[in-house]
């Protein structure tokens, strides 16, 4: 079984619906993404781990605004789903070096969640959710150079657009 290796398996784990409401000046944006898998998603392995990138477009495609710049790990938590350990002074760590579980952000088995967001609505023409998974944390693709390309690239595994 392919699991995190898999596009095809990724991409039926989780449904992500994109909702944009006009509302005061604003859009009102709702991505729900609903974990249809029996497991966690990522799973346990915590370098594995998925993001939300949420963008808004005018007429030209031009991008108007973004729920992050760099990485959403600092710059919107809740579009970051991950399993993070340290160890017992609370520095990053793996098993077997871990001893603690510092953040669990994945989807729980069969879950539905929902992330809000206001846009300002000057000259948005569409609103584009994507969905994507990493088989290895930020850090460990830096220090992973050897690595083929395919491992370390995220993988869009859902994503959804409304025209307005």
């Amino acid at each position: 079984m392919g699991g995190g290796h898999s596009v095809g398996v990724l991409k039926r784990a989780v449904k992500l619906d994109l909702q944009v409401e006009p509302e005061a000046g604003q859009l009102a944006v709702k991505v729900q993404l609903h974990n249809k898998s029996a497991h966690n998603v990522p799973t346990g392995a915590p370098f594995r781990n998925m993001y939300l990138k949420l963008s808004a477009f005018d007429v030209n495609g031009k991008l108007l605004w973004q729920n992050f710049q760099k990485h959403p790990m600092k710059e919107d938590p809740q579009a970051f789903f991950v399993y993070a350990l340290a160890d017992k002074e609370g520095k990053p760590a793996m098993p077997p070096m871990a001893t603690q579980v510092v953040k669990n952000t994945r989807l729980q088995p069969y879950e539905r969640r929902a992330l809000e967001y206001r846009i300002a609505a000057d000259n948005v023409k569409s609103v584009r959710a994507e969905l994507y998974f990493n088989l290895l944390s930020p850090g460990m693709v830096k220090k992973m150079k050897a690595l083929p390309d395919a491992l370390k690239a995220p993988k869009r595994i859902g994503w959804s657009e409304v025209q307005l």
